[in-house]
């Protein structure tokens, strides 16, 4: 037996040493697998500013509402400046200068970062830049305020538009935004549709709607906040003013529970379930046969490190 044991050292050291390359190999391909079916790097994607409106108009006096959506922000803070001046005026939901006509409109998990000034003066008047702070220098979106004297004669032109966003995750906020002008006829109410029924604030179901209206300028604008987005919530909305101004748009609830933790996901079973094994796999079940390898290699490591 000592002789056996000694003639076979060197050919076990080899062994041993191939089970550890194997080993290191083995964890290599599973954190490959890992990034690649559950792409890591895509959870934290450029941020991307949402459609609004760049160029706006207020009478001195009213609250001026300045614009400011942004997607995949993620922990990243959002910074209201006044140009050229690289003072910021806010810093996320914080008032960064000495001025109380100043603030941040946000909803926890939306996407909306409006700047408010009320009361707006002809001072206020200029170009206003939306950043988000980051290594990235450029992604920032700007916004030219106009402020007219309650003295000057405003010549409206008919206008409607919404800004919403096109696809929101289920359970996730909505944010809907519309803006009108009007000619000759005041604005006065404006009210929301979803596929053809109307929508009243109603608290209980988390749906909030909020309204501001410039008599100088005869502009009326408008947000629709939807607390959780549920498949319900999705289909047409449609905005309509008091002088028949009507403007749609479509929003998808997509059903993605992927960042909502097992137990508390509507049917926790319907987690992933790795392809059985296929003597040809397609490009779907690349993640399931690379898997199906990797135990293999693990479990012939395991009985050659036992046999050594």
């Amino acid at each position: 037996m000592t002789g056996t044991s000694g003639y076979c050292g060197p050919r076990r050291q080899w062994i041993l040493l191939a089970c550890k390359v194997n080993l290191v190999l083995s964890a290599t391909l599973m954190l490959v697998s890992a990034r690649e079916r559950y792409n890591y790097n895509s959870r934290y994607p450029v941020p991307n500013f949402m459609t609004s409106e760049t160029n706006v108009t207020f009478m001195a006096g009213d609250k001026a509402v300045l614009e400011c959506a942004v997607e995949n922000l993620g922990t990243r803070t959002v910074v209201w400046r006044k140009l050229p001046s690289t003072t910021p005026l806010t810093i996320g939901r914080f008032l960064y200068i000495s001025n109380d006509a100043i603030a941040v409109e946000h909803i926890s998990d939306s996407y909306y970062w409006n700047l408010h000034i009320h009361p707006v003066t002809v001072d206020d008047e200029g170009e206003y830049e939306c950043q988000v702070a980051s290594s990235d220098k450029t992604i920032r979106q700007r916004v030219n305020l106009t402020v007219l004297d309650k003295k000057e004669k405003v010549k409206s032109t008919p206008d409607i538009r919404i800004f919403s966003p096109e696809h929101v995750n289920k359970g996730h906020p909505i944010q809907l935004h519309c803006n009108a002008t009007g000619a000759d006829t005041q604005l006065d109410e404006l009210d929301w549709f979803i596929n053809g029924h109307r929508v009243s604030t109603n608290f209980q179901k988390g749906v909030y709607i909020d309204k501001t209206v410039s008599l100088g300028s005869n502009t009326i604008s408008s947000t629709l906040h939807i607390a959780q987005a549920s498949m319900e919530d999705m289909g047409t909305y449609t905005c309509r003013t008091s002088a028949a101004q009507i403007k749609s748009t479509k929003v998808t609830v997509l059903n993605d529970q992927s960042d909502i933790p097992k137990d508390k996901r509507e049917n926790p079973t319907e987690s992933i379930i790795l392809p059985a094994a296929n003597p040809e796999p397609s490009n779907s079940h690349n993640g399931g046969t690379v898997i199906s390898i990797q135990r293999r290699l693990v479990m012939l490591t395991i009985v050659l490190w036992i046999w050594t």
